[in-house]
């Protein structure tokens, strides 16, 4: 092997590469040997010499092709400043004038500029092994590329990334770089979500441990590196120190010589650390290439970082790639040798062209995986592993292609089981909840008692089975600030929130309603209940007595109407009936000889048309019939009208007393909002009050704004508080539905009015990036598929003593709805004893006075005749009555005249006093 060594001054700093290997087959004539010139342009002191030197050795080996070791020519030129144009116009100069087949140089602008256009200019194919920022080469398809590269260009790497932190479903991130060209790098990221990316350049007047601080206190979870892989394990260990490499963290790390490190100082790691890794370190013919690699470093006195390099990968690719290409042209007849080149008068290589289309069209399998570049020379269709440190050690979780995507392992699951396993192991996870019955109660000898054994309820049993059946441990704490947790002013969150964000707690569990709101901030469970939220309201006190309640069928209107219609109707009847022939004809001997004169002439006065008209309200007959046509149309018409009235009366009448309930003064929102009597509130920290603030819904709005101008404030620090405001009166509390039920259930003075204004459920709240959220949403589901949660709410909803059903008023009336109508019969029956009185006083003082008895004589007689009729008045043994009157004669006073009563005489209206024989005065 012939090598020529051109050293200039040594650079510390310059430790970037420039290769440049030409393939040349030499000879087409037959039987004359295959030959390949490779030559390389190195920095100084850079191990990809030593590099170049294995994969000329290895290169029969590597490219599978029956061709001998000294086929291979290695030329080799370093330059002392990699980002001098100057040094590297007169490197690639030098090498050209050896007449290579391919130059390969580095990928640093604009260095790589100057060396692509100088190999162009004599088609010499130009090939680059380092990370490309930006495309120099032409788009158009009939211009070839100056430049080939094997490394996986920039942006399709930074594809990978993204899709990478999507597994871990993000929402914020910081990204820590130490060169500007991350930005290109990271270039997909940014443009995904820019106002959600802090960018923390790693300066050198700040310690890596202060710079993790403030990615702590800004609460990001996601970090992503892009720094110099030797700085990764110091970045790491700051941020342990710190507090940023829990479970809940994730770290995405751009470099792709991450195996190169050692790792196991952060083993076991509770941290997601993700990265991708290009060499496939598990084949077996890598393996083997690797051991000559450490075997070959060995033998020159190497001890130090023994590791293959991506870069180094590659450059052992380029060598193979590039042989495997040359052969094949050879053995087509179409290679020819480049002549040496002078660049003062410049003279392009006829078969350059060719080489480079020919490594356009052409695939092969190194180190790095399937090597294809496209017509741009840039590398295509590669795939990289994507590796995570577990907790015994790095493994492979999922492959990465551009076709595809991301492509997570088979035993992926398994791993990620294990891991969770090995975590809630190791960990006793804190959970913090509020006590609010049934979801979280302190037991009644709770003092007494340590531990998760102070607490029961609905929540705390359904804890306990997740934790049987998963196998976590778990401590409970009541919140410190007893609020549920809701956005303040600021932006921050107070409440079992916060503690959560604060990473205080891992699982937040109680009736905690799942809004978008906190979703921002912390992640939940599949919900565990559903609900919504109601209206708590204190039931109505049964009402008193209605005492005219009757007359609710119909309204003052209809019933002034009735009796308006009534009396016309009457004096109309009595009219017509006077004037007309028919109705007041003559009387003949046969209607004298059958009726009494005396009711005949009854019939034709007007208080008896007014007794034939009340007869048909009441549907009662009154032995007064129409004769003429006209007084039957009045009454054919008076009793299709009573007809309608009385029909429409008792079917109103039966709706009013049957459908007769407890009846709230508000039975919905709208209730609420168009009146100003009953005040209302809502849970002040709670999800009830944001859903009133963030409504779209005009009512809710309306609500919103009279709650919050209220003062003092009309909303409740503890549901509780909102519960002993109910029950004070005059106030509603909107609650969710489910914690409604469980109230009332126990207090029969509460009642839900209404339906549900929304829809929402409970969940179980963990930080952002928890790995036990899928496992607890997971369980959540299994247990729903049964009749766990129902059993569960039963058993913690339901009283001891419920309160007694109310026995529906549709099934029996009382005396408070029928009480006015006894009323009304009472003073009727008033009325016509009243009436009855006056008709006997009347129709008693009419006889002349010393024709009658006493007025209470008369009375007592007439009351016991009707009592005990005509035949059975026998008068009493020893008893006698009498009439006193004084003699109008009578010359002094006190001379009176007794004269005994006769008992014969049965007028209707009174008993009729006879004078007796002188004989009974006598004995009298």
């Amino acid at each position: 092997m012939l090598i020529t060594d051109d050293i200039s001054m040594l650079s510390i700093r310059s430790i970037i590469l420039f290769l440049v290997v030409t393939l040349f087959a030499g000879c087409v004539e037959a039987g004359q040997p295959f030959s390949v010139n490779i030559g390389g342009i190195f920095a100084s002191n850079s191990p990809l010499v030593r590099v170049f030197d294995f994969a000329i050795r290895r290169a029969p080996e590597s490219s599978r092709l029956p061709i001998v070791r000294d086929a291979f020519i290695g030329m080799k030129k370093v330059i002392p400043d990699i980002h001098s144009s100057f040094d590297a116009s007169k490197a690639v100069c030098q090498l050209l004038s050896r007449a290579p087949s391919i130059v390969v140089g580095p990928t640093v602008v604009p260095v790589s500029h100057i060396l692509a256009s100088t190999c162009r200019a004599f088609h010499v194919p130009f090939l680059s092994i380092g990370p490309l920022l930006s495309r120099t080469s032409a788009a158009s398809p009939r211009k070839l590329p100056q430049m080939l590269n094997l490394h996986p260009p920039s942006d399709i790497l930074g594809r990978a990334y993204f899709d990478v932190l999507n597994m871990t479903e993000w929402r914020s991130l910081t990204i820590v770089y130490d060169r500007e060209d991350a930005f290109l790098r990271l270039a997909p990221i940014l443009r995904a979500a820019p106002s959600l990316t802090t960018l923390r350049p790693l300066d050198k007047s700040v310690s890596p441990g202060t710079l993790f601080k403030e990615v702590l206190r800004s609460k990001d979870t996601h970090i992503v590196l892009d720094v110099d892989t030797q700085l990764i394990p110091e970045l790491l260990r700051s941020a342990k120190d710190v507090g940023l490499m829990t479970e809940y963290h994730n770290f995405v790390i751009t470099s792709l010589d991450l195996h190169t490190l050692d790792l196991s100082p952060f083993f076991p790691s509770r941290a997601n650390i993700t990265f991708l890794q290009l060499l496939d370190l598990k084949s077996k013919e890598n393996l083997k290439m690797i051991r000559d690699f450490r075997r070959f470093q060995l033998m020159d006195g190497i001890r130090d970082n023994l590791n293959l390099t991506t870069e180094q990968a590659l450059l052992i690719d380029s060598v193979s790639f590039v042989v495997r290409t040359l052969y094949e042209l050879s053995a087509s007849s179409k290679l020819r040798s480049p002549p040496p080149f002078k660049c003062q008068s410049p003279r392009p290589w006829q078969t350059g062209d060719l080489v480079i289309k020919k490594m356009l069209r052409s695939s092969f399998r190194g180190v790095t995986g399937i090597i294809t570049l496209n017509r741009h020379g840039l590398r295509s269709r590669f795939q990289v592993n994507v590796m995570r440190i577990m907790w015994n050690g790095v493994a492979k979780i999922a492959t990465w292609n551009q076709d595809s995507g991301i492509r997570t392992q088979a035993s992926y699951p398994a791993t990620f089981r294990k891991e969770l396993e090995n975590l809630m192991a190791s960990k006793v996870f804190n959970v913090t909840t509020i006590v609010n019955p049934p979801y979280t109660m302190l037991k009644s000898d709770y003092r007494n008692r340590t531990g998760n054994d102070r607490f029961e309820g609905f929540c705390m049993e359904l804890m306990e089975t997740l934790a049987a059946n998963i196998g976590f441990r778990y401590s409970v704490h009541l919140v410190k600030d007893n609020s549920y947790g809701s956005r303040q002013p600021d932006g921050t969150f107070d409440g079992m929130i916060k503690e959560l964000i604060n990473m205080e707690a891992d699982m937040a569990i109680v009736d905690l309603s799942i809004t978008a709101e906190r979703m921002q901030a912390v992640d939940f469970t599949q919900p565990f209940l559903k609900t919504g939220i109601s209206i708590l309201f204190r039931k109505p006190a049964q009402g008193g007595l209605t005492l005219f309640l009757f007359m609710k069928p119909f309204s003052i209107d209809v019933w002034i109407c009735m009796l308006t219609a009534f009396t016309g109707v009457t004096v109309l009847y009595y009219l017509i009936a006077s004037i007309s022939p028919t109705e007041n004809r003559d009387l003949g001997e046969d209607d004298l000889s059958q009726r009494d004169p005396q009711l005949l002439d009854q019939e034709m006065k007007i208080m008896s048309r007014f007794w034939f008209t009340i007869g048909s309200i009441m549907q009662q007959g009154c032995d007064l019939n129409p004769v003429s046509l006209s007084c039957r149309t009045i009454a054919s018409i008076w009793w299709f009208f009573t007809l309608i009235v009385v029909s429409s009366y008792t079917a109103s009448l039966a709706a009013t007393l049957t459908a007769e309930r407890l009846v709230s003064s508000i039975d919905s929102a709208d209730d609420l909002a168009r009146q100003s009597t009953i005040e209302y509130g809502c849970l002040a920290s709670g999800s009830s009050r944001k859903f009133f603030e963030q409504s779209t819904n005009r009512i809710y709005q309306q609500l919103a704004d009279h709650m919050d101008r209220q003062r003092p404030s009309v909303h409740a620090k503890t549901n509780d508080e909102g519960v002993r405001r109910v029950l004070a009166g005059n106030y509603a509390y909107f609650m969710e539905a489910t914690t409604i039920e469980y109230r009332k259930e126990r207090d029969c003075r509460l009642t839900m009015v209404g339906g549900l204004l929304d829809s929402k459920g409970y969940g179980i709240a963990t930080p952002v990036g928890s790995p036990m959220r899928k496992l607890l949403s997971k369980e959540i589901v299994r247990l729903g598929e049964t009749d766990y949660f129902m059993w569960l709410k039963e058993r913690w909803w339901k009283a001891t003593s419920p309160c007694p059903e109310m026995t529906p008023p549709s099934e029996e009336m009382g005396m408070r709805e029928l009480a006015g109508v006894f009323l009304v019969l009472a003073v009727g029956a008033l009325l016509g004893i009243i009436m009855m009185m006056g008709e006997f006083l009347w129709e008693a003082t009419s006889i002349p006075y010393g024709q009658r008895a006493l007025l209470i004589v008369e009375l007592f007689w007439t009351l016991r005749y009707a009592i005990w009729g005509k035949d059975k008045r026998p008068r009493p043994k020893g008893m006698q009555s009498y009439f006193v009157s004084a003699r109008p004669d009578a010359g002094r006073v006190g001379d009176i005249e007794v004269y005994p009563l006769d008992y014969e005489d049965t007028s209707v209206y009174s008993w009729r006093c006879k004078f007796n024989t002188q004989k009974e005065t006598e004995d009298l």
